[in-house]
C-alpha cells in the first residue's frame, strides 16, 4: 500500500544558548527559534559527528581541515543538522543584525549544500 501523506520535516526548537566561538549575543539570538532539521542517510539526528570551530578552525572541505583531522584537532559533537541558508533566513526574521553577523563570519558555509550543527543539549524536538 502506498502512503501518499505528505512527509513532515522534523524540526527542533532552540531552548538554550548553543555553545561555540561566536559572541554570546549572536548565539543568544537562536534561542526560541524553530528550525527544520536536515535529514541525512542516518536520519534527522541527533547524531555524533566531527566538527571544527568556525573562527579558529580550518575552512571546510580543504586540505587544512583534512590535516587538522589527522592531527586530532576536530571535536566530536552530537546534534542536529540545519541547512545554513534556511537557519539564517529564520534568524533574520527575528534578528537581522545577528543574521548579518553570522553571514559575515561563515560566508564560506552559506551554500545550499552546507549546514549548521546545533548541539543536542540546546535543542528540543518539535512534534
Amino acid at each position: 500500500m502506498n502512503d501518499e501523506r505528505p512527509k513532515t520535516v522534523p524540526r527542533i526548537r532552540i531552548i538554550s544558548i548553543p555553545p561555540g566561538e561566536a559572541p554570546l549575543w549572536a548565539r543568544e539570538k537562536w534561542v526560541g527559534l524553530t528550525l527544520p532539521v536536515t535529514s541525512s542517510s542516518r536520519g534527522p539526528g541527533p547524531f555524533t559527528t566531527t566538527t571544527f570551530d568556525f573562527v579558529t578552525g580550518p575552512a571546510p572541505a580543504t586540505l587544512a581541515q583534512f590535516e587538522a583531522g589527522i592531527r586530532g584537532k576536530p571535536k566530536f559533537m552530537s546534534g542536529f543538522h540545519v541547512k545554513t541558508q534556511t537557519a539564517l533566513e529564520i534568524l533574520e526574521t527575528d534578528s537581522p543584525e545577528a543574521a548579518e553577523w553570522w553571514r559575515d563570519q561563515i560566508a564560506h558555509t552559506t551554500t545550499p549544500t552546507n549546514f549548521l550543527l546545533f548541539d543536542k543539549d540546546c535543542c528540543a524536538i518539535v512534534v
